[in-house]
């Protein structure tokens, strides 16, 4: 019994054990490709943390110039920060009064 076969682009035979061989080499190249995308998107979501990172820092830098400079008051600062932050130990460094905790309802 002969072989099975089929053709290729260029119209060459390829036996089954052939076309086994490149399904084989080809599901391996795809799984290569969907790592290599994986890799790229972690490091591009790295990469835009880093970039919003940065750019809180130089912001905060800003603030904290202006205020060295006279631009901005403490006490602007404060008001700005008040509804913003939440943490107790976040608040005391703002030199703001602990958030009040509502009594639980019975």
């Amino acid at each position: 019994m002969a072989e099975e076969t089929t053709q290729t682009r260029d119209s060459q035979p390829m036996t089954k054990a052939e076309i086994e061989a490149r399904k084989q080499a080809l599901i391996k190249q795809q799984a290569d490709i969907k790592a290599e995308m994986a890799k790229l998107r972690k490091e591009g979501s790295a990469r835009a943390r880093a970039d919003r990172d940065k750019k809180r820092f130089l912001v905060g830098a800003c603030v904290f110039q202006k205020i060295e400079l006279g631009q901005l008051s403490e006490e602007e600062l404060q008001g700005w920060m008040e509804p913003f932050l939440k943490r107790p130990h976040e608040r005391d460094l703002f030199g703001l009064k602990p958030l009040l905790v509502a009594e639980e309802q019975v």
